[in-house]
């Protein structure tokens, strides 16, 4: 039978990670690692459980997946320590920004292995939340994850490695003169990585056409959640997560060059008579309805797609928008926070 992609991969494929991961696990403390969506949460999971089991470094695995179980995190965790005191068991709890109240839940967790904390450890696999904001991810009175572990995008030679192991996996042979060329077009990013190798040799679509690749579903997909991501969060923000360089400048140029042409097909449609830069803006806030979007957020975002506007010209782009949109959405000042948009109530 041929091997999962996973169980090819070398145990240092992910740098140090297994080895960080699993040490801290087998002395009994827990883990958190932090994976934006598309930088390999599944092979990530996958890699770790195969390699936990091959090394025998627990008498028992579980995994719970918010999405599938019926029962929540609590009673789930209950019926293990139940089941079998006495073995040593890890819970992998997957999509765990899903999880309602964490430091309330943590809390009840925590309760539930102290009596015996040797016989069960948690790994918990989240989003960049846990990076961003560490404390929605811990306990209410106890430092519940020993450590959490934010998995950056890679760097030049992962991305040579990823591209191998993608060549020797599928068969997808590329030439190797263009490994560069799809780190700087990736960023790094696994997701980007991937089909800019598939399509490279299936398709054939010369990496310098760079508005054939961002009508490529999964990267147009992953390019879209990554936009929404920099609009939500500041710049210091975005260089914590890898995406920006020293200089917030973004290391993906097809991201780059997806967000400078970035407009929302709903917001073109509905206003077609608005000019170029005031419809980017509102496909920005469009994508982020409800949400407060910062003027700052804004600025940053539009000097990373090199669309150098100030402060004050975003303003007065707003100002402009508000009378336009006025039948269909409201664009209402947070003091001090930003703005929000929201639709009109019929």
């Amino acid at each position: 039978m041929n091997k999962a992609y996973f169980e090819t991969l070398p145990k240092d494929y992910f740098g140090n990670l297994y080895q960080k991961v699993s040490s801290s696990l087998t002395k009994g403390e827990n883990v958190c690692l932090s994976v934006i969506p598309g930088f390999g949460e599944k092979t990530i999971f996958n890699f770790l459980s195969f390699n936990f089991r091959s090394d025998k470094l627990f008498d028992e695995i579980y995994v719970y997946d918010p999405e599938l179980e019926n029962e929540n995190i609590i009673d789930f965790t209950k019926k293990l320590i139940f089941a079998n005191n006495l073995k040593n068991k890890l819970l992998i709890i997957r999509f765990f920004e899903q999880i309602e109240d964490k430091p309330k839940t943590l809390e009840k967790l925590d309760s539930l292995r102290r009596k015996n904390p040797k016989y069960l450890t948690y790994l918990a696999i989240s989003n960049q939340e846990a990076l961003l904001y560490p404390s929605s991810h811990q306990a209410l009175t106890t430092v519940f994850f020993s450590d959490i572990i934010y998995f950056l995008p890679f760097d030049t030679i992962q991305t040579a490695s990823m591209i191998n192991s993608l060549i020797n996996y599928y068969g997808w042979n590329i030439n190797l003169s263009v490994f560069d060329e799809i780190y700087h077009l990736s960023g790094g990013i696994p997701r980007i990585i991937k089909y800019l190798t598939k399509e490279l040799y299936e398709s054939h679509i010369p990496l310098s056409n760079k508005d054939k690749l961002i009508l490529i579903p999964q990267i147009s997909f992953q390019l879209k959640l990554l936009t929404i991501i920099l609009i939500t969060h500041n710049k210091k923000q975005a260089y914590l997560l890898g995406l920006t360089d020293g200089n917030y400048r973004l290391k993906s140029s097809l991201l780059k060059y997806y967000i400078k042409n970035f407009r929302s097909e709903m917001i073109t449609r509905l206003y077609p008579q608005l000019s170029d830069t005031e419809t980017k803006i509102l496909s920005f806030f469009s994508e982020n309805e409800g949400k407060i979007v910062s003027l700052d957020n804004l600025a940053a975002l539009m000097k990373m797609s090199d669309d150098n506007f100030s402060l004050w010209a975003i303003y007065k782009v707003i100002s402009r928008l508000k009378p336009k949109i006025k039948n269909n959405f409201n664009l209402k000042n947070v003091k001090g926070r930003g703005y929000v948009l929201t639709k009109v109530s019929l």
